[in-house]
C-alpha cells in the first residue's frame, strides 16, 4: 500500500495548536503518546452542553464554542471511543471543518503504537496477513485500516456493517453450541439467543467478579437451561492471573492487587463439540486461540475474533487462525465507531453465498 502521511510527523511540525476532544483515560492515553513524539498539547475542550466546571490535568475545559473563539484555526484530536450515531455524526461534523485526527492507541498499555516505524518493520507480515482474507472486500477494509491506523484519518473508516448483517453472515441456524469468550454482562449471549434460533447451549466466560456477578442474574433470569456462566479467563495454559477486576469492559490480564483463574477453552469445554466461538478478551486473543486448538482442530467451529485491542492483531491473528486450522476462509468486518474499534475476523470453514458479494 501506499502510505499516507504519518500522524505523529504532522502533529510534531504542525504550527496549529493541538486540542484534544474529551477527557478521562482515553485522553490520558493519547497525552502520554503526545509526550513521546514531541507533540505540545494547547488544551481540552468538550462538546456544549455537556462541558462543565472542571479542570483536566490542571487546565479548565473549554466548550466547542470557547475553543473557535479562543483560536482562529486548530487540530482536533478525538480522546473518547463511542459508537453512537448521535455523537457519530457530530465527530464527523468536527471532521468537515476542522483538521481532525482519531489516534490510533492500542487498548492494551504493553503494546507498541502504530507507528510508521512499526508499519515498514511489519511491512511483510502484514502482505503476509492481507493475502490469507478470501474476498475483496476483507482485503479493501485491511488496506483502509492500515491507512487510518498510520494516519488517524477517518475517512477511512466508513467501511462498516451491521450487528444484524454480521449474523446474517454468520448462519447461526446451524450453531447447537456456542461459546462466548469476554461475556462481558450478556450482551452477546442476548445475540446468541435471538439469532441461533436453535441453540442447545452457551458456554458464558468471564473473568471480572462484577461483570460476572451481572452475567450470572442475566442468565438466571433469561435462560437458564441454555446458558453456562463461568467464572475464569480464557488463556494457553491453567494458571493463577493477576487480574484488574475494573468492573466494566476494559477488565483484563495486568498486573493489579486481583487475580483470576486461568484456563484454557479445552479444558473448559472437555472435549465438547462446539459450532462457534467469540473471542473478545481485551488484548488476550492469541492466547485464547492457542487453548482453543484443541477444539477447533476436533470441530472447526465458526470463530469470531476481536483484532484490535493490540497494534499487531491485524497480522498476528489471522495468521495464528490459519496456522490452526488451513481450511478456515478469513473475512474481516468492522462495526461503525470511532476511533477504529470493533474490528473482527470471521473465520469459517463454510463459504456463504453473501460473502462472495
Amino acid at each position: 500500500m501506499n502510505s499516507p502521511f504519518p500522524l505523529w510527523q504532522r502533529l510534531r511540525e504542525s504550527k496549529l495548536p493541538i486540542l484534544l476532544y474529551g477527557t478521562g483515560d482515553g485522553a490520558d492515553k493519547i497525552c502520554s503518546a503526545c509526550a513521546d513524539f514531541g507533540v505540545q498539547v494547547a488544551g481540552f475542550f468538550a462538546s456544549d452542553g455537556f462541558v462543565r466546571k472542571r479542570l483536566f490535568r490542571g487546565q479548565r475545559v473549554m466548550s466547542y464554542t470557547e475553543v473557535k473563539e479562543k483560536y482562529d484555526d486548530f487540530i482536533v484530536l478525538l480522546a473518547f471511543g463511542t459508537s453512537l450515531p448521535d455523537l457519530l455524526d457530530l465527530m464527523r461534523g468536527l471532521a468537515a471543518n476542522h483538521e481532525f485526527y482519531a489516534p490510533d492507541l492500542p487498548i492494551v498499555n504493553n503494546s507498541p503504537v502504530f507507528t510508521a516505524e512499526f508499519y515498514e518493520q511489519h511491512r511483510k507480515d502484514f502482505a503476509e496477513a492481507r493475502n490469507l482474507f478470501a474476498d475483496r472486500e476483507s482485503r479493501l477494509l485491511f488496506d483502509e485500516v492500515l491507512a487510518y491506523k498510520l494516519s488517524g484519518k477517518i475517512s477511512y473508516l466508513e467501511r462498516t456493517i451491521t450487528k444484524e448483517q454480521l449474523w446474517q453472515r454468520l448462519r447461526p441456524q446451524n450453531y447447537r453450541t456456542c461459546v462466548d469468550l469476554g461475556a462481558y454482562n450478556g450482551d452477546t449471549v442476548l445475540d446468541m439467543l435471538h439469532y441461533c434460533g436453535g441453540v442447545e447451549k452457551i458456554f458464558a466466560i468471564e473473568p471480572d467478579e462484577k461483570n460476572f456477578g451481572k452475567l450470572v442474574s442475566y442468565a438466571e433470569n433469561v435462560s437458564p437451561c441454555i446458558v453456562h456462566a463461568i467464572n475464569a479467563a480464557v488463556w494457553d495454559c491453567e494458571a493463577v492471573l493477576p487480574f484488574a477486576h475494573n468492573g466494566n469492559r476494559s477488565s483484563r490480564h495486568q498486573p493489579s492487587v486481583g487475580t483470576v483463574r486461568g484456563a484454557t477453552l479445552d479444558s473448559i469445554i472437555c472435549g465438547e463439540g462446539v459450532d462457534f466461538i467469540k473471542y473478545d478478551v481485551e488484548g488476550a486473543e492469541e492466547r485464547a486461540l492457542l487453548g482453543s486448538k484443541n477444539t477447533i482442530a476436533a470441530h472447526s467451529p465458526d470463530l469470531l475474533v476481536a483484532a484490535y485491542h493490540r497494534s499487531d492483531d491485524l497480522f498476528r491473528l489471522p495468521k495464528l487462525i490459519h496456522s490452526l486450522n488451513p481450511n478456515y476462509r478469513l473475512y474481516l468486518y468492522r462495526h461503525d465507531c470511532l476511533p477504529g474499534w470493533d474490528l473482527n475476523i470471521v473465520a469459517t470453514e463454510t463459504l456463504p453465498d453473501l460473502l462472495l458479494q
